[in-house]
């Protein structure tokens, strides 16, 4: 098989794998598998290969071979059958000076022959006997080590380990061979598409990446499994020292996989404070003047302030979620193909802030003649082109009652002081003056006044009327910010109020049906 032939059967077997994210901002993994960047190509071709020996001199308790059947591993393991390594002499010699300790001259008897008497010094031809030859009785010749100690019974038999010359002497060797590894080069081109969105992050020279999947937000109760499609083509490079040649081979790979979005509840709240009842009224700053009327579509999941209380809720809870893995710093082999984890964590933040007060709200706890939330979910007309139905009249719904038997009343249709729209990017709704979803007025004293009000949810799935008397389509900032597209709109066609323009918060405003398209 050619150096070609090989890399190409070697790309063959690649896949593309990934992983994905547990929660909205969590990241996606994407990787091929094997990895080229650190598999390597093995060399056949060329017949580079590696051989590597490493021989032991050892001492053997016998000079027994092992058995049929037996490996060489496990009979080296068998206790007692090595015992160390083979001795190797050391050799010391001093010069210049007197013979080597334990020299022995040609034996030949010294005696002290002559009329000088014992212990006299004899001259052998210039030996002396006392400095050069050492005598065996005063310790000074070297003890000479056993050739095998005998075993405490005297019978031979058994082996010392403490014995460096005892044992049988054998050799025992390991070889390795393999074939060398050619490293490969790889230039990648991935490519992340979601819907009709594509994107492409070219020459990438990494086989792995963590992926920011993309903001999207769904409709509370449609599901919020979204599909990533990911996508990696380019060129596996692979060069032969040896040969000279170079193989290259394509490689075009694709996988899909699943991410979650975030469920976004479709709900308009009329707060009698502005601010969305975080600021009294003109002339109402008793609390009990503080009032959130909670409107929702007819084909909501939603029904009763538990379940929208426990909603919003858990939404707040997957929204700081998110805040928190995107604010987290992100791996080296990170990408964002559509946006910066930063750019989404500023789309989120207004959302998280506009959640915090919804749940605030909600808690509250009602008097007796004091309600602070009231929810109604509107109904499908059936003289009407609305998607999502409508309220088609509000005046009869109050929020507190007060006078003698408590003949007084306050009501939400003319005490509008903010408005709070959320719901996915693009959603909308229609604030009418006068009810059945009409713009001209239709209470008493009112005169042919009309108007309409449409309010279009942004990137941040928000549109906030800060304060609606007396600028009624003035479009929350915080809520939608500028420098976050889409930003929301309300687009006004006539007006609320009596007056021409309303100049100030006294002026009365009526809102009386909405319709959610």
């Amino acid at each position: 098989m050619g150096l070609q032939e090989q890399l190409d059967a070697f790309v063959s077997k690649i896949n593309l794998v990934a992983t994905p994210g547990a929660s909205p901002g969590a990241l996606i993994t994407a990787a091929l598998v094997p990895d080229p960047l650190t598999t390597g190509l093995l060399d056949e071709v060329a017949g580079l290969t590696r051989t590597t020996f490493l021989l032991k001199m050892l001492r053997f308790g016998d000079a027994a071979l092992p058995g049929p059947g037996i490996s060489i591993a496990d009979f080296l393991g068998v206790a007692g059958q090595v015992l160390g390594g083979q001795a190797m002499p050391a050799i010391s010699v001093e010069m210049p000076g007197p013979a080597l300790p334990g020299a022995r001259i040609p034996v030949k008897e010294l005696s002290n022959q002559g009329t000088a008497g014992p212990g006299t010094v004899v001259n052998l031809n210039g030996l002396t006997v006392n400095e050069d030859v050492p005598k065996a009785a005063d310790g000074s010749l070297p003890q000479q080590p056993a050739l095998g100690k005998k075993s405490d019974a005297g019978t031979g038999a058994g082996h010392s380990v403490d014995d460096v010359l005892s044992g049988v002497p054998g050799i025992v060797g390991v070889v390795e061979s393999g074939s060398a590894q050619l490293p490969l080069s790889v230039r990648l081109d991935w490519t992340f598409a979601v819907g009709d969105r594509t994107t492409m992050v070219e020459a990438r020279r990494t086989a792995a990446l963590g992926i920011v999947p993309p903001l999207e937000f769904v409709d509370l109760g449609a599901g919020t499994e979204l599909t990533m499609t990911i996508g990696v083509t380019g060129t596996v490079t692979v060069q032969d020292p040896v040969a000279g040649i170079t193989a290259s081979s394509e490689l075009s790979r694709s996988v899909t996989v699943q991410f979650p979005g975030i469920a976004i509840p479709r709900l308009l709240g009329l707060f009698t404070w502005p601010l969305y009842g975080t600021q009294p009224a003109v002339d109402r700053s008793n609390p009990n003047q503080d009032s959130l009327l909670l409107m929702l579509p007819a084909d909501s999941p939603l029904s009763g302030l538990d379940s929208v209380s426990s909603t919003v809720g858990s939404v707040l809870r997957t929204v700081e979620s998110a805040v928190s893995l995107l604010s987290a710093p992100l791996p080296v082999d990170a990408v964002a193909p559509f946006g910066s984890a930063g750019d989404f964590v500023a789309q989120l933040s207004p959302l998280l802030s506009a959640l915090s007060t919804l749940a605030a709200t909600l808690a509250k706890a009602n008097l007796d003649d004091y309600v602070p939330v009231t929810v109604v979910k509107a109904t499908a007309p059936s003289d009407h082109s609305s998607v999502h139905g409508g309220v088609a009249d509000i005046r009869p719904y109050i929020w507190h009652t007060w006078g003698a038997f408590g003949a007084g009343h306050d009501h939400y249709h003319d005490n509008a002081q903010s408005f709070l729209w959320m719901a996915p990017q693009g959603g909308q709704t229609i604030v009418y003056r006068g009810s059945g979803y009409q713009a001209a007025a239709d209470d008493a004293g009112l005169g042919s006044a009309s108007g309409t009000m449409t309010l279009t949810a942004g990137a941040t799935c928000l549109a906030g009327i800060r304060d609606f008397r007396p600028a009624p389509d003035a479009v929350d900032p915080g809520l939608s910010p500028s420098a976050i597209s889409p930003v929301s709109t309300a687009v006004l066609e006539g007006r609320f109020t009596n007056e021409t323009a309303p100049t100030n918060e006294g002026d009365w405003a009526w809102t009386n049906s909405f319709e959610f398209l």
